[in-house]
């Protein structure tokens, strides 16, 4: 469902066809081509007096578990009337900078959006440095992806695919989750020469604490320069899974807003996913989400305001 991009490292496939298949729930989820390299759902032309609304996240705001119209962005639109026009751009295993390029390009390809709603993951931490998403096999895409240096700025695209087993890796499900298994015990063991053989970056767990710090604060810095880029643009996150980690203090420290405890809600509604085999959320859970998202920012002062 992905294809190689040259600046995002990879991005949505528009040539493939219709999908159906089963959810981990097993409720059927038809998936129509995607509109665009980057956009899961596209309003159109938005005309003047409508706010224009921009969703970006990762493989939850993807919705590749639920048929196509039933994301919680579509409940959100529904709910929300016709004062707006909502986009959506998500792909599944993106990270806090590639999310904000989303943004950047959707911005030049269309406008700057009145209000951004960003969809956020604790495995955006990982994804976000190099060596931390070495060291962690589970949420290694092992696909090249651009990562911010903090030093300097400077944005470069880094492979952090293990050699010499990264290409069976790819190639090969059941070998991947082989590797992750041995991986996961060699590290509770303090293999380290296991890590060492499958040219994985070790880290103990004084350097992994302070990745992970880096990790949030490439997302401060990030949602920073999205607000400066595009300062006409209301930015509110969101958790999409129940560990909100540290991401609602990045954001406001970067002079965006944040919804807190939006999952502690939305599960208060019945089961929105289908764990223990699949966190991502199924179609009540969108449905509840979507609901939910347009209830606080109607409830906030000014309709964009979460704080």
């Amino acid at each position: 469902m992905l294809v190689p991009d040259d600046e995002l490292g990879w991005a949505l496939n528009t040539t493939r066809g219709l999908i159906e298949r089963k959810n981990h729930c097993g409720e059927t989820a038809r998936l129509q081509p995607p509109p665009s390299r980057y956009l899961i759902k596209d309003a159109g032309t938005c005309p003047a007096g409508r706010k224009l609304v921009l969703f970006i996240g990762d493989s939850l705001t993807q919705a590749a578990q639920v048929s196509t119209g039933s994301a919680y962005y579509d409940a959100f639109a529904r709910h929300a009337g016709d004062g707006y026009c909502v986009f959506a751009a998500g792909v599944g295993g993106y990270g806090t900078l590639q999310e904000s390029l989303l943004l950047e390009r959707f911005a030049f390809e269309r406008r700057t959006p009145d209000l951004v709603l960003w969809q956020t993951s604790p495995n955006d931490v990982s994804n976000n440095v190099y060596d931390l998403e070495r060291s962690d096999p589970q949420d290694n895409i092992l696909t090249r992806r651009p990562y911010l240096d903090l030093a300097t700025g400077e944005v470069r695209l880094r492979d952090p695919v293990y050699w010499p087993f990264g290409p069976l890796m790819r190639a090969s499900r059941a070998f991947r989750a082989v590797f992750v298994r041995v991986f996961s015990l060699a590290h509770q063991w303090r293999y380290d020469w296991f890590a060492r053989l499958a040219g994985a970056q070790g880290l103990s767990g004084e350097q992994r604490q302070a990745r992970i710090e880096e990790g949030y604060r490439v997302v401060e810095r990030v949602v920073a320069r999205t607000r400066e880029r595009s300062p006409s643009a209301d930015i509110i996150g969101f958790a999409g899974l129940s560990v909100e980690g540290r991401f609602a203090t990045a954001f406001e420290n970067a002079g965006a807003s944040y919804f807190r405890g939006l999952m502690a809600e939305a599960e208060r509604h019945g089961p929105i996913d289908c764990r223990p085999l699949d966190g991502h959320w199924n179609h009540r859970g969108h449905e509840v989400i979507g609901r939910l998202l347009q209830s606080r920012l109607f409830a906030s002062k000014s309709g964009a305001s979460a704080r």
